[in-house]
């Protein structure tokens, strides 16, 4: 995986266009969560009541939010253009796959579908966790299940570089899955801290959870990028018929 993402992210590197989009995604990740850091020592040592919404990162809505959602739409665009022009099955997966984490993101799908799983099977709450917490983990373990039952069928149509690629884009989704839910499992223990290290936590979990999402995001469309970048310059290389 480590090699095919190498590979990419030099053809990302040849172009110049390219190579500053791709700095200038992470210089934006960076500038986010220094400004939340800052915001929350602010806000730890009495300056600010509390971190403002619109640049915290933890916040639904807030500007990292929103840009975390614009690089979602910006990979699905990417391979749903690309399965346009070479018609392969796993482009058009990732391109459903990143549209159903814009739609997750924008329109909270799995908080909306985790409230009515956790009423309608009655969950309660327990270690530290709300009932909508295990609707929200059945409700995003039944949307993997049909991902993952699409990736394997297209896997299989798949040559030899799409199936490597499929694997960096499957090994980049768990990264993102371990940011997502593990460590947003841990955030939610230390919702209501009491004291002075619970609050810590609290902050600090929430920081390693969307501070990682908002990386990982950015990892994957410089590398959704180098795709296209490839294909356009294996046709480009092409003779004229």
């Amino acid at each position: 995986m480590l090699g095919v993402l190498k590979q990419s992210f030099a053809a990302v590197h040849q172009n110049v266009h390219a190579r500053y989009l791709a700095l200038a995604v992470l210089a934006v990740d960076v500038l986010f969560i220094g400004l939340y850091i800052g915001l929350s020592f602010l806000s730890f040592s009495g300056v600010l009541q509390s971190v403002p919404q619109a640049f915290s990162i933890t916040a639904e809505f807030s500007a990292p939010s929103v840009f975390l959602w614009l690089k979602w739409a910006a990979i699905a665009t990417i391979m749903g253009t690309l399965f346009l022009r070479r018609q392969r099955s796993m482009d058009l997966f990732w391109c459903l796959a990143f549209g159903y984490l814009f739609i997750d993101d924008a329109f909270q799908y799995h908080e909306t579908m985790g409230q009515w799983l956790a009423a309608t099977f009655g969950f309660e709450p327990a270690f530290s966790l709300r009932a909508k917490d295990f609707g929200e983990m059945l409700a995003t373990a039944l949307a993997t299940s049909i991902l993952l039952t699409a990736f394997l069928i297209g896997y299989r149509a798949a040559n030899g570089a799409e199936r490597a690629h499929a694997k960096a884009f499957a090994a980049l989704f768990v990264l993102l899955g371990f940011f997502g839910v593990v460590i947003d499992m841990l955030h939610i223990a230390f919702r209501q801290p009491s004291d002075l290290p619970g609050r810590l936590a609290f902050r600090m979990f929430g920081l390693i959870e969307d501070g990682g999402e908002l990386v990982t995001g950015s990892v994957m469309l410089i590398f959704a990028l180098a795709i296209l970048l490839v294909y356009r310059s294996e046709q480009a290389a092409r003779p004229a018929v």
